[in-house]
């Protein structure tokens, strides 16, 4: 397996941290993303491109540039559907380098968008490996050019390349929370030390951000430092390849099977679950709603709104949520039986009651949710809470519409008026 260490620090003036990394050694793959927005989007930003990267897995068989492309992709994707689900985050974004180990363990597979980094450390010396998308502004730091939260982008916006690397070989990815304190011969130079002294990962990564806060530490600062080995990504067997075929064909229909199934509720919101059931539209229920997810039953909700008087749920099988909003004038109550299981991921509940119970034996988890309630939302049993955020209901606006102000009263044209006399020599 490789030797890797990743590290990350809010820094000295930042309250918040707004990167985040993917650090698998047994996969070879590796990240560094740093979130921009502020208030928390950066955070959501950043935490979705870093889950679509690790998602890529081994998945042996394929170019890592192909793959670490089409995951920035899929990041961008999910970062602007949040930004249309939740107004107040509509600036988030987020940069980010990714590096993938290709199977033979002979060549890294780099992908980049906005202003992290890429070293690379060998027998030659150090190099960066990836151009800054940034355009200079007077005065100030250059500023991104690209961001994975932005919608105007070149056709070919995701920089890729593919370089050979040897065994003993360091390779740093790092924020711009690093460099920008640390000036870049300096970094090099650093690096050099390290890869010619052997110096373990792990005091490479500690010492690196040390120095960025003895330096200020004006940003957040994120490193992953790997140290290349012999590695050999796992070949497919023909059974195994057979197995992912028949695999691909059942997902397929699948998701044909929840299309169709989801176009027989479209008018109907489901109150008893008990195979597996995909939501994918906005609804407004006019009518208080009861949902019961039986024992083998799935309730998969994913990006989209819903707007009810009143919800209560409750999960004896499975209930996912992902990148959804909803907005209860009553009471949200939601009880996770014994065996139950409940997942809610970047998703947005507002309701004047917010009540969740898990039950013994339940396994309830709430990542980087946003509960809005009149009252202080009540959680119940064994909850796990990943970057949960409780605030006062939004208050509701009317906007004051002004008075129609009447045309002036249609008159005759004035006669021109009379020129002026010119001054006499």
């Amino acid at each position: 397996m490789l030797s890797a260490s990743a590290r990350t620090h809010a820094g000295r003036v930042r309250t918040t941290n707004e990167d985040a990394y993917v650090c698998h050694a047994e996969m070879g793959l590796f990240a560094v993303i740093d979130g921009m927005g502020g208030e928390a989007a950066g955070e959501v930003a950043a935490a979705i491109a870093a889950r679509c990267i690790a998602e890529l897995g081994s998945t042996p068989g394929f170019a890592g540039e192909t793959l670490l492309s089409g995951a920035f992709q899929e990041a961008r994707r999910r970062i602007l559907a949040h930004a249309a689900t939740y107004p107040e985050h509509h600036k988030l974004g987020a940069v980010g380098t990714a590096a993938r180990l290709e199977d033979d363990g002979r060549h890294l597979a780099i992908a980049h968008v906005g202003d992290t980094r890429a070293y690379l450390v060998n027998s030659r010396g150090a190099q960066r490996l990836t151009t800054d998308h940034t355009m200079p502004v007077p005065g100030k730091k250059p500023a991104v050019a690209r961001d994975l939260g932005r919608q105007d982008l070149p056709a070919t916006w995701v920089d890729t390349l593919r370089v050979p690397v040897s065994p003993g070989d360091l390779l740093l990815l790092c924020s711009d929370g690093l460099y920008d304190p640390f000036p870049e011969e300096e970094l090099l130079a650093e690096l050099t030390h390290y890869h010619r002294d052997r110096v373990a990962v792990d005091t490479i990564s500690s010492r690196l951000i040390a120095t960025a806060l003895s330096r200020g530490g004006p940003d957040n600062v994120t490193v992953v430092v790997v140290r290349m080995t012999r590695f050999r990504r796992r070949k497919m067997s023909r059974r195994m390849g057979f197995a992912l075929s028949v695999g691909v064909m059942l997902i397929l229909l699948g998701f044909v099977a929840g299309v169709l199934l989801n176009f027989q509720l479209r008018k109907e919101f489901p109150t008893e679950v008990s195979r597996k059931v995909q939501l994918h539209e906005d609804r407004e229920v006019e009518t208080a709603l009861v949902t019961r997810v039986l024992k083998g039953g799935a309730l998969s909700w994913r990006g989209s709104r819903v707007s009810a008087p009143a919800w209560e749920l409750t999960v004896a099988g499975r209930a996912d949520f992902d990148l959804c909003a909803l907005k209860v004038v009553g009471e949200l109550r939601v009880v996770v039986e014994e065996g139950g299981v409940l997942d809610i991921d970047d998703c947005r509940l507002q309701a004047g009651k917010i009540h969740i119970t898990a039950k013994p034996g339940a396994k309830v988890s709430l990542q980087r949710t946003l509960l809005f309630a009149d009252e202080s939302p009540i959680l119940e049993g064994s909850i796990t809470e990943e970057d949960v955020e409780k605030r006062p209901a939004l208050p509701t606006i009317v906007p004051v519409m002004p008075e129609p102000v009447p045309p002036p009263p249609a008159t005759s044209p004035a006669p021109p008026p009379a020129p002026k006399p010119k001054n006499k020599p």
